[in-house]
């Protein structure tokens, strides 16, 4: 069994070590029979994840995609139809190619009162467009997700399943995922993943 994880930072996993990752720990959760690629890359948009679709995902033959994607595109102030085309297009190229897609819905990972007034950074369309279009994309991703029956999980769900801070999930950076919160990543995809390989077998696997 092999899986690509195609995405932006918060695939890469960034600021943690590599067996930390939640595509990493994913090998773990399987005993490592899946093995498991990581193909983020930090920044990237979803035009980036259709640009080396080929050489980094239908080159490796796998039998299942993990696709995260669209914050980055959000800070560059795109608008959420053309992010969600994107994304669509990449699961039916997937789908023509007989491989099977695990969308993973991007969380509201931008806190300007989190990341505070000296972030170096800030996105196009200022902080509050920014808040909204992601709250639009993240809501129009799942519609999509749901009306044409695409498995998805969302990754939202670490910080709303969290009884404690929520900064005991963040790292130093105060965006991405630390060790636990990759953790926690991981088992929710190995949930996903073990819904589809149960309820059609054949079809997934």
């Amino acid at each position: 069994m092999k899986i690509v994880c195609l995405g932006d930072s918060l695939t890469e996993c960034v600021g943690v070590d590599v067996r930390n990752t939640w595509p990493y720990m994913m090998t773990q959760n399987t005993n490592y029979k899946y093995d498991v690629i990581n193909k983020g890359i930090r920044s990237d948009t979803t035009f980036g994840m259709l640009g080396r679709l080929h050489e980094d995902v239908l080159s490796e033959n796998p039998n299942c995609v993990i696709l995260c994607g669209g914050l980055n595109d959000c800070w560059f102030d795109t608008p959420a139809n053309i992010i969600v085309s994107n994304i669509y297009a990449i699961v039916k190229r997937l789908e023509f190619n007989g491989i099977k897609t695990i969308i993973g819905i991007p969380p509201m990972a931008f806190d300007k009162d989190r990341l505070g007034d000296e972030f170096p950074y800030k996105p196009l369309g200022g902080w509050e467009k920014l808040d909204n279009l992601v709250s639009l994309y993240r809501e129009t991703l799942i519609a999509i997700c749901e009306e044409y029956e695409f498995s998805y999980f969302d990754m939202q769900e670490i910080f709303n399943n969290h009884s404690g801070n929520l900064e005991d999930l963040i790292g130093e950076d105060m965006i991405h995922p630390n060790e636990e919160g990759n953790r926690c990543l991981s088992e929710i995809v190995y949930e996903e993943l073990m819904k589809i390989y149960k309820y059609n077998k054949k079809r997934a696997f």
